[in-house]
């Protein structure tokens, strides 16, 4: 089995659908991914991830250590279970998470989201930086991806007070309702939509955030309520 720091992008697995038919990770899918390969025009564009956010300017060698956290190692065997199928993709998303884990010392699933969707389309190691680029760069969402993210409740709280300013009576009403904006808007900025989007739509959020960083996240909640 390759380690999952030199092994190629899942969906270059030419029994990649076979394998991970019904897995969870796919349900939104809506038959945009197929096992027929990427067309040209989105592998290109997926090219151009990595230099976008700044990773491929990261090591990630300096990402060692590992985790050795049992209740940690618990809960990323039960995301991998919750995500893929196949026994060895599980263990190739273990085994990045445990690569992040010395940069937070802690854990939210939604960094198994996000862990899960980049292995589609980029090898280990690219994965790998891309992930510490997101933890680590102000640009993006330091903080984040820990069990209690104070930075994303702070966040959360930011965008409550512009929806407050720009739809008063929105806001009126989730305030009666009881619904606060750390309680629904952790999958748009920690999760990064992954699970909520269809793959076509996901795949252009992602890319959005990687060019504009934690400001998109603003701009597409904020659009949301203009939409709705």
């Amino acid at each position: 089995r390759a380690c999952s720091c030199t092994a190629g992008p899942l969906l270059t697995q030419p029994d990649f659908f076979k394998r991970e038919s019904g897995a969870p990770l796919l349900r939104r899918n809506a038959g945009f991914l197929t096992s027929g390969g990427l067309p040209d025009t989105l592998r290109e564009r997926l090219d151009r991830w990595p230099a976008l956010c700044g990773a491929d300017q990261v090591s990630a060698d300096v990402a060692a250590g590992g985790c050795n956290d049992e209740a940690a190692l618990r809960i990323f065997l039960r995301d991998a279970e919750r995500t893929f199928q196949d026994e060895v993709h599980r263990e190739r998303m273990m085994t990045l998470l445990k690569r992040v884990w010395p940069e937070n010392k802690d854990y939210h699933q939604g960094l198994g989201y996000v862990t899960s969707l980049l292995m589609l389309f980029f090898d280990g190691e690219t994965t790998l930086r891309m992930l510490l680029t997101l933890t680590r760069d102000e640009r993006y969402t330091p903080g984040y991806w820990r069990a209690a993210p104070e930075p994303y409740v702070r966040d959360a709280m930011v965008y409550a007070r512009l929806v407050e300013t720009r739809h008063p009576a929105v806001h009126a009403l989730l305030q009666a309702a009881c619904v606060v904006p750390e309680a629904y808007a952790s999958k748009w900025f920690i999760g990064l939509c992954v699970h909520v989007l269809p793959f076509e739509a996901l795949l252009s959020y992602v890319e959005a955030f990687l060019d504009g960083g934690h400001v998109f996240l603003f701009k597409f909640s904020l659009a949301l309520v203009d939409a709705l």
